[in-house]
């Protein structure tokens, strides 16, 4: 059975009109009037400059265009999926879901009422540089249905994707593709394994990042030692693609001085720090999503029913733009349907509305815009407190020792009672709700007299260990905030309150922490393992004694976590799909025969099992998954390694001293550069590996004493790199 989603060339037809061409001319003529100059540093890293907050807008559009354009345009396509040429039933589909949501209508309302003036010029303004960078290199236009963009793309691009960062990626695979398995690499998106047809995965590539994981540590100058204040940056997202952290540095002389991360695609700095705040963000996990299982009338197809009456469903028409057998562009129509709830969806348990906290607003970018040029933790408070941003936890820091863990939800306000995690009854009007919790309702905390903080995906009742954290009766169950732990959680924690003063050094080392605690999931493999019944047969002896003396730690050297961890593996990975895991003995016996071929051996180190890869560089690495050295791998069976694909992307700590004097230092995994040939595409690699950090310029106005080269877009300066055939790249 086919449902909504699954798209195919059959039914009513239309060759559709051509896409309006872009207008390179017009591009270019649009760019002039910017006052932008773009430096690189040593590491190639783009660190930008305008006279105006817009200026510098434009110009970190094209450095992030210059760097990899596909990557801009994968990024940028999912949103605007109603206006492009689908090039395969994934895009078509999501082209549909786009629709369905009314993405674009939303964004004609926020870019018209929910944005300030400099917002949307910002916006527009790094749209423009990109487009500059197009006109000026169109061999590298790989999609050229998506130029000119806009800012109002940026817009339903963030409107489109901020669910997903909060669970609509499960909420729509549990109804539509239950048995789909997910692919990390995409942001925990489904990966097509048989059945093409019945994937999401063209819409679900960004994905619930929950057990993906992050980190965010910090400290007050109570419990540093020296009077300093420190923040470290370490969110853990997939290491390539379009949910890999770019870094960068955006000012201008109108106030705006921020170093840090951006998504590709985004021209807001998400994590970072500018002269006198810094914050991190992790994901967290309320109950921000609905769904109501409708009642239809049996005598009206197009009817629901709701608090007893029968009801219309707002019909409407989504059309997709397909390139059928990769010549003819044919138009495919397909109906939508809202109700009172929201968008409905075709399901095997038949139709099912959503309702979702973000459906009307900007995902923030006013917000995280402005936040941007915050000078205090208690700015930030303020700007939160409008209850703009949908989910996450921020890790803050400031200047003056302020320390902060604010608990970001977009809650409902619902009644309780019902189970709001199952799918609800759809015909009772009083489970709609219309207006949300404030921002005091949720679990913060501030200034803990610990003098630290620390959070890694878990419950925000159990980050401090002590009276500190907020008490969970003090919070509905409707909330549907979470109460588990991760290893990494455990391990801060511990390591938090054991060590005082928590310096430089000692704060490094514990995000640097590659052990599992007691109470962990790897913990209680290895006591399974060693626990079942074929543990005497002779031919594990020599398997079994590295188990036994594992000693849950992933140290370079360690010659029993290979063996262990490749046991694990599939077992974690089963059940954190939620999926039956396979047996110890099987996973163990695949375990000895992946490293008998590979290495002839059982007792390889780590190191020798766990490397970065990128272009064929491959380098030993320490971490695994979820440990506080984040990497979570992927099988390479041509080198007989585990990749990492996700885990520690761009790492920053951020420092003032007791003058309060700044220092940032960051590193990321491989490059800041996307085009294969460029030294700056692995030059960070062997920085990385060794867990140390390279300085990062903060000098506002003044960038050139750092920085190896400087120019302005218009002039269309060609970076010092090899350009590879892009059909190769893609």
């Amino acid at each position: 059975m086919q449902y909504p989603l699954i798209l195919s060339i059959a039914g009513a037809l239309a060759v559709a009109a051509p896409a309006q061409s872009f207008d390179r001319k017009a591009a270019i003529a649009t760019a002039a009037p910017y006052k932008a100059v773009v430096g690189r540093d040593r590491w190639g890293v783009p660190r930008v400059h305008g006279q105006t907050d817009a200026d510098a807008a434009f110009g970190l559009g094209y450095a992030f265009a210059e760097d990899d354009l596909p990557l801009i345009e994968e990024a940028m396509a999912a949103g605007n999926g109603h206006r492009l040429t689908a090039r395969n039933a994934n895009e078509a589909r999501t082209a549909y879901l786009v629709q369905l949501f009314r993405i674009p209508e939303q964004a004609d309302r926020v870019w018209s009422n929910g944005l300030a003036p400099a917002t949307k010029a910002y916006l527009q303004a790094y749209a423009d540089g990109i487009n500059l960078y197009a006109a000026q290199h169109p061999k590298e236009i790989g999609r050229a249905d998506l130029y000119p963009l806009s800012g109002k793309d940026i817009v339903r691009g963030s409107l489109f994707q901020t669910p997903l960062f909060y669970g609509m990626s499960g909420t729509l695979t549990r109804l539509l593709a239950p048995g789909a398995k997910r692919d990390l690499r995409r942001g925990q998106g489904l990966q097509v394994q048989r059945s093409e047809e019945k994937s999401l995965a063209g819409f679900l590539m960004r994905g619930d990042l929950t057990e993906l994981g992050s980190n965010g540590f910090a400290v007050a100058p109570k419990r540093s030692g020296d009077g300093a204040t420190r923040l470290i940056v370490n969110s853990h997202q997939p290491l390539e693609g379009p949910l890999a952290w770019l870094e960068a540095s955006v000012s201008s002389d109108t106030g705006l001085n921020f170093t840090g991360g951006a998504f590709p695609g985004s021209p807001i700095l998400l994590v970072g720090t500018n002269e006198t705040l810094a914050w991190t963000a992790t994901v967290n996990r309320p109950d921000l999503i609905d769904t109501y299982q409708l009642v239809i009338n049996p005598k009206n197809a197009n009817q629901y029913r709701l608090d007893g009456v029968w009801r219309d469903f707002e019909v409407g028409e989504a059309k997709m733009r397909v390139r059928a057998a990769g010549l003819v562009t044919v138009t495919v129509k397909k109906p939508t349907r809202w109700s009172a709830h929201g968008p409905v969806l075709d399901t095997p348990t038949g139709p099912v509305a959503i309702r979702w906290a973000t459906m009307d607003v900007a995902d923030g970018l006013e917000a995280s815009y402005r936040l941007m040029k915050a000078k205090t933790v208690a700015e930030a408070r303020i700007i939160y407190a409008e209850n703009r941003v949908g989910s996450t936890n921020r890790i803050m820091a400031d200047s003056t020792g302020q320390i902060a863990r604010f608990y970001l939800a977009r809650m409902p306000v619902r009644i309780d009672g019902p189970d709001w995690r199952a799918i609800l009854p759809g015909d009772d009007g009083r489970l709609i709700w219309t207006s949300f919790e404030s921002f005091d309702a949720m679990p913060h905390i501030e200034n803990p007299p610990e003098g630290w903080l620390s959070e890694s995906n878990s419950s925000p009742f159990k980050q401090m260990g002590s009276a500190t954290d907020p008490d969970p009766a003090n919070y509905p169950k409707r909330f549907g905030i979470e109460t588990d732990l991760t290893n990494r959680a455990r391990r801060a924690t511990m390591l938090m309150g054991a060590t005082n003063p928590l310096g430089r050094d000692a704060l490094w080392a514990i995000k640097m922490d590659d052990v599992f605690a007691p109470e962990s999931f790897a913990a209680e493999l290895r006591t399974a393992i060693l626990a079942a019944d074929w543990v005497n047969d002779p031919q594990y002896t020599e398997a079994i004694a590295l188990i036994r003396g594992w000693d849950l730690t992933l140290k370079p050297d360690n010659r029993a976590a290979a063996l262990a961890m490749l046991t694990m593996q599939p077992i974690g990975t089963a059940v954190f799909q939620k999926q039956k895991p396979p047996e110890l003995k099987d996973s163990m016996d695949a375990a000895i025969a992946f490293l008998m071929k590979h290495h002839g051996r059982l007792d390889i180190s780590w190191t020798s099992l766990n490397q970065l890869q990128r272009d064929g560089v491959l380098r030993p690495m320490t971490g695994g998954p979820d440990v506080l050295r984040a990497a979570n791998s992927e099988i390479n069976p041509a080198t007989g390694t585990l990749k990492p694909i996700v885990g520690d992307g761009l790492v920053m700590l951020v420092e003032w001293d007791s003058a309060g004097r700044q220092t940032v230092s960051s590193i990321s995994p491989f490059g800041a550069s996307g085009h294969k040939g460029d030294p700056h595409r692995t030059d960070q690699m062997d920085i990385f590996v060794a867990g140390k950090l390279k300085p990062v310029p903060m000098e506002n106005g003044a960038r050139g004493v750092s920085l190896e080269k400087s120019y302005r877009p218009q002039d269309g300066q060609l970076p010092d790199r090899i350009r590879t055939d892009q059909k190769a790249r893609r």
